[in-house]
C-alpha cells in the first residue's frame, strides 16, 4: 500500500458533504482570519501547543511592573507531541518516562506562563508552580495544573486546569505573577504559581470535566460546565485560611451554588446525531464524534448582550473517521476537529440564544483546538483573537473581525 499521511485526508473529511452533515444544516465553513504563528521559547518550540491568551488587566500590569504587556498567555508543553517526524523522539521519551528518567520538560507535562507585548512578542516567561521559587529541575514536585487556561476575574487573573496528583480533577485558582531579573533567572524573568491552599476542586459529578468555561457576573465567579444541556454554576467563596491548610496539597474542593440549567443545543444536538454519519459513528468506537462539547472559553461582549463562546466537535478517533476504518492510526485520540461560536443570555439562567455553523481555521488540520479568546484593537476595527494549538504541535493566533462573529451567530439554528 502507498505511504499515508494524515494531511491527505484534510481535502475529504468533510467539505463535500451534505450541509445536514453540520451543526444547524450550515455547511463548514472555513474562518476569514489572519493567522500566525505564537513565539515560544525555542527548545520547547516543536511541544508547546494549545495557548490561552487573555488581555492583562491594568491592576496586574501595575501591580507586576509591566505597562508595557498587553496579554497573558499559558501553553501546554507536553512530551505528548504529535509534530510530524517526531514519533521516534516521542517514542523515546515515553520509554524514559515510564522508567523515570528524563527532563523536567520531555517526561512530564508541565504550563509555560508568557507576558507578551501589543504584538504578541513575549517579554517574559516562567513555569507554572506552587510556589514562587521553584526550579526547573525540581518542578516535579512543585508543579501544579497542567493543560491551563486563563481568565479574568474581578481584575485579576485566575488559571483554570487539571491536577496530575488528583487523577487529573479539574480546579481553579488566582494566579500569582512577579518578573525578576532575566539576566538571573534562566526561566525567562517571570515567576507564575498557585499556591495549594489556594485551589478549589471541581469535583461535583456535574461540574467535572477539563473545559469548564468561566465568567464574572456581578461580583461572583460562574462557570459552565455542559453545553447540552447547558448548565452554569456559581462558584463558592474562597474558603477561610485555617481550612485551605487543612487542603493540603490537593486543594479544597469548591463549594457551588445549584446549577442553572436550559436546554442549550439539545435539539440541535439530537438533528445532528440522528443524521446518517453520525449514527454510524456512534455505533463504532467513536462514540464522541458527532457530540458537542466546550472548549472552556467565554468572552462578555457588552453591546450584544452576550457571552460569546466556542464549542467544538470531532468525527475522527484514532483509527476512524464517521466509524469508518482508516489505513493508519491518525492521532493518539480524536482528530478532524471543527468549532463553532455559540452566544448565552449575559444574565441568569445564561440561555443560549444563537449558534454559528461549524468552522475551521486556515489549511484547517487535522487537529485545532481553540484554547483561548480575547478583544483587541486590529487598527480596522475590533478583533477577535483566537489562540490555538495544531496538531498537539504548535501554537498558533488568528485574528478576525468581531463583527464577522456576530455575523455568523444565528438565532434560528440553535432550537
Amino acid at each position: 500500500m502507498a505511504a499515508f499521511e494524515p494531511w491527505q485526508y484534510v481535502s475529504h473529511w468533510g467539505l463535500n458533504r451534505s450541509n445536514a452533515t453540520f451543526l444547524g444544516g450550515l455547511p463548514l465553513a472555513t474562518l476569514p482570519a489572519t493567522i500566525s504563528p505564537l513565539r515560544v521559547p525555542r527548545s520547547y518550540a516543536r511541544q508547546a501547543y494549545n495557548p490561552s491568551i487573555v488581555a492583562l488587566p491594568a491592576a496586574v500590569r501595575s501591580a507586576v511592573g509591566c505597562e508595557f504587556c498587553a496579554y497573558a498567555a499559558t501553553v501546554r508543553v507536553d512530551w505528548m507531541t504529535q509534530c510530524h517526524g517526531f514519533s521516534e523522539l516521542l517514542a523515546r521519551r515515553q520509554q524514559r518516562a515510564r522508567s523515570g528518567a528524563g527532563s523536567a520538560i520531555g517526561a512530564r507535562k508541565l504550563t509555560l506562563v508568557m507576558l507578551l507585548d501589543a504584538s504578541l512578542t513575549p517579554v517574559a516567561h516562567g513555569w507554572l508552580s506552587s510556589r514562587p521559587n521553584a526550579k526547573l529541575g525540581a518542578l516535579a514536585a512543585a508543579r501544579t495544573m497542567v493543560d491551563a487556561r486563563l481568565f479574568v476575574h474581578g481584575e485579576k487573573l485566575w488559571v483554570v486546569g487539571t491536577l496530575p496528583q488528583r487523577q487529573y480533577d479539574a480546579a481553579v485558582a488566582p494566579l500569582h505573577l512577579a518578573l525578576v531579573n532575566a539576566s538571573a533567572a534562566r526561566a525567562g524573568g517571570l515567576r507564575a504559581w498557585v499556591p495549594n491552599e489556594e485551589l478549589r476542586r471541581l469535583v461535583a459529578p456535574q461540574a467535572r470535566g477539563r473545559s469548564q468555561a468561566f465568567f464574572d457576573h456581578g461580583s461572583q465567579l460562574h462557570f459552565q460546565s455542559w453545553l447540552v444541556p447547558n448548565l452554569v454554576f456559581e462558584l463558592g467563596q474562597q474558603p477561610t485560611p485555617r481550612a485551605a491548610r487543612r487542603a493540603g496539597i490537593h486543594g479544597r474542593p469548591a463549594a457551588l451554588g445549584a446549577p442553572l440549567r436550559s436546554a442549550g443545543l439539545a435539539a440541535a444536538a439530537a438533528r445532528l446525531a440522528s443524521t446518517n454519519s453520525c449514527a454510524a459513528a456512534a455505533s463504532h468506537r467513536a462514540a464522541e464524534s458527532c457530540r458537542l462539547s466546550l472548549n472552556g472559553v467565554l468572552l462578555r461582549v457588552d453591546e450584544w448582550g452576550w457571552l460569546v463562546g466556542v464549542g467544538h466537535l470531532h468525527r475522527g478517533h484514532r483509527d476512524t473517521l464517521m466509524g469508518r476504518p482508516l489505513p493508519r492510526k491518525l492521532a493518539y485520540f480524536g482528530h478532524h476537529y471543527t468549532h463553532f461560536f455559540y452566544a448565552l443570555d449575559a444574565a441568569p439562567p445564561f440561555a443560549v440564544r444563537a449558534v454559528s455553523g461549524e468552522w475551521c481555521i486556515g489549511d484547517c488540520e487535522l487537529i485545532q483546538y481553540v484554547s483561548g479568546m480575547a478583544r483587541t484593537d486590529g487598527g480596522g476595527g475590533e478583533e477577535l483573537l483566537l489562540s490555538f494549538g495544531v496538531n498537539d504541535c504548535e501554537a498558533r493566533v488568528a485574528r478576525l473581525p468581531l463583527a464577522e462573529v456576530r455575523r455568523m451567530l444565528v438565532r434560528r439554528y440553535y432550537r
